[in-house]
């Protein structure tokens, strides 16, 4: 009686193991470049192209303030990331304690683990405008603080930096320097965690069993031609 064998097409199953190192190289980078930023572009307030709208914080998925204004190519002016982002010193009312505008936003975060923040700057209408960046503790203190003054009308530039957080709850926050009612514009703001070294262990050695395997195949695939091409 004759059994019936399954053809194989030859490599298949060396393409099967490329096909989990790349999913295993593409969990490790969605797991770190997923942002934990809500609504970090500013784009679920819609606003029509061309102009401007002023929101109560309240309203602006993700962000607490006073008064958010959100841009959708106004003066022809291309954001970012998306289509929309935002200008901080907004139209309305101010921080009493300190006449600024200022927006936040606070979201859970493991205690000593690594973060990375970012985002994009860039002045409405003078290279004098200013703001300040703040990455704040479950208690509001400031464990990061930087002036950020750089500014360049038409220029996007990006800022960022790496943070440990101390605490299961931290907080970013923007607050206006350069007064009046314009200036200041931000757009992709984002906060991703930096993988720790045990973390990425497993996959390393996943990654080397199965570089292995590879070579093997490899090798033992040119042995056995080497061997048909002597009998031949």
């Amino acid at each position: 009686m004759y059994g019936v064998f399954p053809f194989v097409l030859p490599g298949s199953r060396d393409m099967k193991l490329k096909y989990v190192i790349a999913g295993l190289l593409m969990a490790i980078s969605a797991n770190a470049s997923a942002s934990l930023i809500v609504n970090g572009s500013f784009e679920d307030n819609d606003v029509k192209k061309g102009s401007w709208a002023k929101f109560d914080a309240s309203t602006v998925n993700g962000w607490d303030g006073l008064n958010i204004e959100i841009w959708d190519h106004l003066d022809r002016r291309a954001a970012f990331e998306g289509d929309q982002l935002l200008e901080l010193n907004a139209f309305g009312k101010r921080n009493a304690a300190n006449n600024a505008y200022q927006i936040s936003q606070t979201f859970a975060t493991d205690v000593n683990a690594h973060y990375s923040v970012s985002f994009a700057y860039q002045a409405r209408t003078s290279a004098s405008e200013a703001f300040l960046f703040e990455i704040l503790n479950d208690a509001g203190s400031a464990i990061f603080s930087e002036l950020i003054t750089d500014h360049s009308k038409n220029v996007w530039r990006v800022f960022d930096t790496d943070f440990v957080a101390p605490d299961l709850f931290t907080t970013i926050s923007f607050t206006s320097i350069s007064g009046g009612t314009t200036g200041n514009l931000i757009d992709a703001v984002k906060v991703t965690s930096v993988p720790e070294p045990a973390t990425l262990l497993p996959f390393a050695v996943a990654l080397m069993f199965i570089g292995a395997r590879l070579m093997r195949r490899n090798s033992e695939s040119a042995f056995l031609s080497n061997d048909i091409k002597k009998a031949s």
